[in-house]
């Protein structure tokens, strides 16, 4: 399972990158880039990534990552999408491709899904190549119409599966974080267009060796029954342990070692898993690069 998402970069303020990638802010003086992910969700890797102009469009975006997914048939099962993705170009391609989607939909996107009922509906969409979507439209608590559209069609997949499906999209979220706050994406060593995109793949290249060892350690950890909660890695913790060997690991043929050592480091702080557990989000309303919120660890 795939969620396709992506967030605007802070760059450095140089004049031949801001006519790159183009300015954001006040006057136009922030240089940003638009950087665009496709996430394997179960396991934390990235399938396909980029670095592109602020006035490149998501969409085509994602119909580059789509090109790539559609590459891989070990792949080839779902992908989710948050609002503001949907295009008729896209129900098109995955349904060419047979890549099933779910799609958060927007209002005004196709009249026909905003006058539809509450319930589960199929509709056809496009006129020269009709295509066929399924449309699930509900309400939340706080009385918000929410719809979403999928190319699964299987009536035994009901709206409460959708919903907890679609759910699993927050992980993009998550791991697009951990990028910018903890793995600092937007610390760039140079000042050309060459060494940000350098950096951008060699902080792409730390998120996957982290995950990959992470995901080992923690399958290890769930195997230890002898604790009231189950226990996973500290996340932030295994950055700073992995950025202290992350050039080693790199000019040393024989590996072992150091990856034992480091897994010994993360395994001593492990934080528990707890049920149904929410966190009331602090404010910290500043303008400030680093909020004490997201204190770096590399």
């Amino acid at each position: 399972m795939i969620a396709i998402d992506g967030s605007k970069i802070a760059l450095p303020n140089t004049k031949g990158l801001r006519i790159h990638y183009g300015t954001t802010g006040a006057g136009n003086g922030a240089t940003t880039g638009q950087a665009s992910f496709a996430l394997d969700l179960l396991n934390n890797v990235i399938v396909d990534a980029g670095l592109h102009r602020l006035q490149d469009d998501e969409r085509s975006q994602a119909l580059g990552h789509l090109a790539v997914i559609a590459l891989q048939p070990q792949l080839k099962s779902l992908v989710l999408y948050d609002r503001g993705y949907a295009s008729l170009k896209l129900f098109t391609t995955h349904t060419k491709t047979n890549i099933a989607c779910l799609f958060r939909m927007k209002s005004k996107f196709n009249s026909v899904m905003d006058e539809l009922p509450l319930g589960d509906h199929l509709i056809t969409i496009g006129v020269k190549t009709p295509i066929i979507v399924r449309i699930l439209k509900f309400e939340l608590e706080n009385g918000t119409i929410e719809m979403l559209a999928t190319t699964l069609f299987d009536v035994a997949l009901t709206l409460d599966f959708f919903k907890k499906l679609y759910s699993m999209r927050w992980g993009v979220e998550t791991f697009i974080d951990v990028l910018k706050n903890k793995l600092e994406l937007y610390n760039f060593s140079g000042r050309t267009i060459d060494a940000l995109e350098q950096d951008f793949y060699t902080t792409l290249i730390q998120s996957l060796l982290l995950y990959v060892w992470v995901n080992d350690v923690n399958s290890n950890i769930r195997q230890k029954k002898d604790a009231l909660y189950q226990r996973k890695v500290n996340i932030k913790h295994a950055i700073g342990v992995l950025s202290d060997s992350f050039i080693n690991l790199f000019l040393t043929q024989n590996t072992s070692p150091i990856i034992t050592k480091m897994t010994e480091l993360i395994v001593r702080v492990t934080i528990p898993i707890m049920p149904n557990r929410h966190n009331e989000r602090w404010d910290f309303s500043r303008d400030t690069k680093y909020p004490q919120n997201s204190k770096s660890v590399v």
